[in-house]
């Protein structure tokens, strides 16, 4: 039975059908009553009439009634019309785990989120006396909320009496009453089916545990845990087979997660997590491991352990507290006698944030003797200065003259620090004084200084090392990135100075087998691979500290070989890495560890900004998105999203629908823009990771094929397209360190040509509404700044901001050039572009809040919003352990 639109269940009005239930078909429908959305699921006639299935049905009711819980699909009404029963529920604006298992697996910190509130709302079931029975992804919608778990049709009754025990198996057993199903019936859906249900028919809350154990292995893998091509092969599987291990498939997955996953599967309900709470808490102790890092995870069989165990946090936490108030005030003598780690937190200094990730970040790092942290915190106000503190103090202390610090690391006799500002490399007396320039760094990523005086640093986010003397002196080219390579970066001196590790990774293939960690010696006659990895790195005492996705593990290292020579632990799991730089956020040094929990920044929203900043709403689902470019008439985004940088996405602004436009396999694309007219995307690829990008074309609506542009000596980046539709602006990164800009023409019968071609680096065109004129960011004056010059004509060059600035943007009328500070202030110029460029008025709007994956992606709407990533700030405290090995 179909129910058409406009047909009326009592006060309920059909709107439209969604799907179909375990017991039958869901609709959107209006409550005529109180003006909001519901869905109605309604039984059959012909289900109606059949005995068994209508009290299957009432028993969804009176399941449903019974819970109230945020994680759970609310009940509103029970109704029947005509022979048609239906229950009323609250509508879920979102989507089924199915759908988003469908695009592969989950990141980790989103299986901890789901799994937790999935895990939370079973135990209301249970402890309400109600078993699900049919625990499967499509029995689960995600919204913006959280979690909702539905579809109780098949959920059984526990006994009241064993229910209402404190014994942990209080809920383990069925009441012995009439079942709903005949003896010997299967119910629930097959794949995700306990053992003791297919041998016996048998269910209790730990089969509900068993198939909760199946979607964690789903959505930590992207694939079930059970699947064969047989009813027979399906039950051998269960009864006897084991899934492949989650390590295989997904090897960064933090093993607790993945012990979790097998006690949820144990063959032997006795041997699984006895309660849902249990499993609660065993993913909240993940998701919030801040204390006692290298710990085993501590798994739950009975109340008796698990009790004895929170006693133990509960007297670590008291531990914590008193070393937060002063974890220094022991001797470095009395700490190493207790030989257990004793953990503290430290919060930003008051009033202020953490400026841990991002392009402008200063992760903290610790001193030589571990005694001081050195970081980057900003005012609300976006003004980024560097701190230090003392462990055995209550305060840090504010560097003086650091504006626009960032990435600081400490001298070799822990009196002074090193960091960049303004362009510069800079030194600085710890306990304070007046900043030192030591030579240019206009975009730097890491430093290091050894106990001969010597820094070696990188200038530029697409350089190579160098070295200069700590006093000063004329800077030494150390390597030059080549082979797949665009960068180096995190120079990290080992004892003796005489040789010093570093990390040569892809920007346009992040992923690439050429991203390692490399050992070089100061005199050049050695560089060699030490290992794969994505980020930095620590050395203490024999060891490498890495990051594997966002565990941290420790593993023996022979600095005089440059190579690991053994296997690696664990140290700690959830910590803060920056895909954007490539930087994790941790040190470590004498017997102190340092970090901050957070996890693989693994995307954002979309956010739209009013003209006065005020956060408007989301657009689009969660991922990492790139370049945003908006449509000429506002009504469409134009982004490249994926990991790595892998396809062109649409998405229709007013609908909150997205597009694909790329399909070639193994393409990655990057950087589109939009035609004249709205029709096209103009697009970098690369279909080979170590080919150089070339420009295509490819209509808006994903019809036909890609058509070539231009293949240019080196990789293109395009930028905006001239109103007359004749040329593409393009970065075209020859020199990684000083990338030109070209016109690339778009009809036959042009050439490209340099527009901008010299000794410094110019990038992100942007061309006016009109066409006249060229925006661009260079660092000709020693830092980033905004430049305008006329396009494709002649006349003179206007330097727009003089205190530094990049990602500039024009409005859709021409009258204001837009652009954002070294703190994402975005700044708004009154210009006048009729006869000659003039400047009239320049003024801030407000601090952006954006995103460090990719801090400069915004564009302006014609309405005057700003749509641009959404901004993650880095509100964790930083976890300190001393004694952490």
């Amino acid at each position: 039975m179909s129910l058409p639109p406009g047909t009326r269940l009592g006060p309920y009005e059909i709107a439209s059908p969604i799907g179909a239930g375990g017991m039958g078909e869901v609709y959107r429908a209006s409550d005529t009553r109180l003006a909001r959305d519901v869905a109605i699921k309604v039984l059959p006639a012909e289900f109606a009439r059949d005995a068994q299935l209508r009290a299957r049905f009432e028993r969804e009711a009176k399941a449903i009634s019974s819970l109230n819980h945020p994680n759970i699909c609310m009940l509103f009404d029970v109704g029947s019309q005509n022979d048609v029963e239906y229950l009323v529920m609250e509508y879920l604006d979102g989507e089924p785990l199915t759908e988003r298992l469908a695009r592969g697996p989950l990141p980790v910190s989103d299986v901890l989120r789901h799994g937790i509130e999935i895990a939370d709302a079973l135990d209301k079931a249970h402890r309400t006396g109600i078993i699900h029975r049919d625990l499967k992804p499509g029995n689960v919608i995600l919204t913006r909320s959280g979690s909702k778990l539905l579809d109780f049709g098949l959920a059984k009754a526990m006994d009241a009496a064993l229910v209402a025990s404190t014994s942990p198996q209080s809920i383990t057993a069925m009441l012995p009453s009439e079942p709903l199903t005949a003896e010997g019936t299967l119910v629930g859906t097959f794949c995700y089916m306990a053992p003791e249900q297919i041998e016996y028919a048998r269910s209790d809350a730990r089969t509900d545990i068993f198939a909760f154990g199946c979607m964690l292995y789903e959505m930590l893998t992207g694939r079930r845990a059970f699947n064969a091509g047989s009813r027979a092969g399906m039950i051998a599987q269960i009864i006897a087979g084991e899934p492949t291990p989650i390590s295989t498939l997904r090897p960064m997955t933090p093993v607790s997660l993945d012990r979790i996953v097998r006690t949820c599967l144990a063959k032997n309900p006795d041997d699984r997590f006895q309660t849902a709470h249990d499993v609660m808490l065993a993913l909240q102790w993940i998701r919030d491991e801040q204390s006692y890092p290298s710990a085993p995870m501590p798994v739950a069989l009975a109340r008796g352990r698990m009790w004895r165990e929170r006693a133990a946090w509960a007297i670590a936490l008291v531990l914590a507290i008193g070393a937060a108030a002063g974890i220094a005030m022991w001797s470095q003598r009395e700490i190493d006698s207790l030989r257990q780690p004793v953990v503290a937190s430290i919060g930003p200094p008051r009033g202020l944030r953490f400026v841990f990730t991002g392009d402008y970040a200063g992760s903290p790092v610790l001193s030589h003797d571990g005694r001081r942290v050195a970081f980057v915190a900003a005012s609300p106000e976006g003004k980024r200065t560097l701190w230090v503190r003392a462990l055995d103090a209550a305060e840090a202390r504010e560097i003086e003259n650091s504006d626009d610090a960032m990435f600081p690391f400490w001298s070799p006799d822990n009196h002074a620090l090193g960091f960049f500002a303004h362009g510069k490399l800079k030194t600085v007396d710890a306990a304070g004084g007046v900043p030192i320039v030591v030579t240019e760094a206009p975009n730097a990523r890491g430093g290091t200084w050894s106990e001969d005086n010597v820094i070696v640093y990188t200038p530029e986010t697409r350089a190579g090392l160098y070295r200069v003397n700590a006093n000063g002196g004329t800077p030494v080219a150390l390597t030059t990135p080549g082979g797949g390579i665009t960068t180096h970066r995190w120079p990290l001196f080992l004892p003796g100075g005489k040789s010093f590790l570093y990390l040569a990774a892809n920007h346009f293939v992040p992923g690439s087998r050429a991203t390692a960690l490399h050992i070089r010696s100061l005199d050049g006659r050695d560089d060699h691979v030490v290992a794969q990895t994505l980020a930095n790195v620590a050395y203490i005492d024999g060891r490498l500290l890495m990051l594997r996705e966002s565990t941290l593990v420790s593993q023996p290292f022979d600095a005089g070989r440059g190579a690991l020579t053994g296997s690696p632990s664990i140290v700690a799991q959830n910590v803060r890495f920056d895909a954007s730089t490539w930087h994790g956020v941790f040190d470590a040094a004498g017997r102190t560890l340092i970090y901050q929990p957070g996890g693989t920044l693994s995307g954002t929203h979309l956010v739209w900004f009013g003209r006065d900043g005020k956060n408007l709403g989301t657009l689009g689902e969660v991922a990492k998105y790139y370049d945003l470019k908006l449509s000429p008439d506002g009504h469409r985004l134009v982004t490249n999203a994926g990991e790595p940088r892998a396809d062109i996405w649409v998405i229709d602004a007013e609908r909150d629908v997205r597009t694909r436009l790329t399909f070639e396999e193994g393409s990655i694309n990057e950087a589109p823009v939009w035609s004249h007219d709205g029709t096209e995307i103009i697009y970098a690829a690369r279909d080979k990771p170590e080919a150089r990008a070339a420009i295509y074309r490819r209509r808006a609506d994903g019809n036909g094929p890609r058509q070539l542009v231009a293949s240019l000596a080196g990789d293109a980046d395009p930028g905006a397209v001239s109103p007359d539709g004749r040329w593409v602006a393009v970065s075209l990164w020859q020199n990684p360190a000083a990338p030109q800009i070209w016109a690339v023409p778009l009809i036959a019968g042009a050439q490209p040509h340099a527009i901008i071609a010299g000794q410094f680096a110019a990038h992100d065109p942007r061309i006016s509404p009109d066409g006249r004129w060229l925006a661009y960011t260079s660092n000709e004056s020693g830092r980033d700044e905004i430049y305008v010059i006329p396009f494709l004509g002649t006349g003179g060059k206007w330097q727009v901001t003089t205190t530094g600035g990049h990602s500039s943007r024009w409005s859709p009328d021409g009258a204001h050039l837009d652009y954002l500070t070294a703190d994402n202030t975005l700044t708004e110029v009154d210009v006048q572009t009729a006869t000659t460029f003039a400047i009239t008025a320049t003024r801030p709007r407000y601090r952006l809040d954006v995103n460090p994956v990719s801090s400069s992606d915004y564009d302006l709407a014609p309405d005057g919003r700003v749509i641009a990533n959404g901004g993650e700030a880095d509100p964790s405290p930083v976890t300190v352990v001393a004694n952490w090995r």
